[in-house]
């Protein structure tokens, strides 16, 4: 809740912001998988990835990931109140 006594979403958008990172993770693993690796090679790379070094990777993708979905939730918002103040426009010049 914000002072104004509304809540303002912010929560949900972390947990939508972290679903997506997982959605984007997933997806790049199925595409290595189905284009570079193969299901036989996926093991070790997925091992590779998750050892000390392939730790701060993965932290620092998905912090980017989690940024770059919530920038693109910011920018659906801006299309979403551009498209109402257009339709309260033409709502009220007819």
């Amino acid at each position: 809740m914000t002072s104004a006594g509304r809540d303002d979403g912010v929560q949900y958008r972390m947990v939508c912001g972290l679903a997506a990172t997982a959605n984007i993770m997933v997806l790049m693993v199925a595409n290595l998988v189905g284009f570079v690796v193969g299901t036989s090679g996926i093991r070790d790379f997925l091992g590779d990835i998750f050892n000390i070094d392939g730790g701060v990777f993965i932290a620092s993708t998905c912090a980017a990931l989690f940024c770059a979905a919530q920038v693109m939730f910011m920018i659906r918002e801006s299309e979403a109140n551009e498209r109402i103040a257009t339709f309260n426009k033409e709502l009220h010049n007819n």
